[in-house]
């Protein structure tokens, strides 16, 4: 993924927003190829990804919600976190408005659902009124960006949109 991701927008004089950045670790590999690199997440995650930054990481971490994210930028990347928006065609359209390029990655999405953790039919927690609800959410997540005009990307599951317009 960070190599598709670098080698496609890397080494650009790019400014990147990373939503939902976790506890920092995509953002740490990936901010090398880039200019300015912006990492949102919730309060608890942000702190514990500002204490294992390492110093080679230009990275401005915020505590803040994408919906509250105001500035353009490049590259707006979702990484296992578009699945949280809780109005995806929003979400998208700030996307359009806000930058030139955006890359939705997500673990969960395929054409036919994903099955993980207790969606997996193997698991003991398995649940199948469970799995048939989230797997109809997951189609219908990637309904919606493929008529949205992403190019589907098989590996590494990614989904790739160029809006090539300046943002800035």
């Amino acid at each position: 993924m960070w190599k598709f991701i670098l080698d496609k927008l890397g080494g650009k004089n790019y400014s990147v927003l990373e939503v939902g950045c976790g506890f920092g670790k995509d953002a740490c590999v990936l901010s090398q190829g880039f200019k300015e690199y912006i990492a949102i997440d919730d309060a608890v995650k942000i702190k514990v990804a500002k204490n294992r930054k390492p110093k080679l990481c230009h990275i401005k971490y915020k505590d803040m919600l994408f919906e509250d994210f105001k500035e353009k930028v490049d590259v707006i990347l979702f990484i296992n976190s578009f699945q949280y928006m809780k109005d995806m065609n929003a979400a998208f359209e700030k996307c359009k408005n806000q930058c030139r390029y955006l890359i939705i990655k997500d673990k969960q999405i395929k054409p036919e659902g994903w099955q993980q953790g207790k969606y997996n039919e193997y698991s003991k927690e398995f649940d199948p009124e469970i799995w048939e609800e989230k797997k109809k959410l997951l189609i219908s997540e990637h309904n919606f960006l493929i008529s949205k005009g992403a190019t589907y990307i098989e590996q590494p599951r990614m989904y790739y949109f160029s809006f090539k317009k300046n943002t800035k």
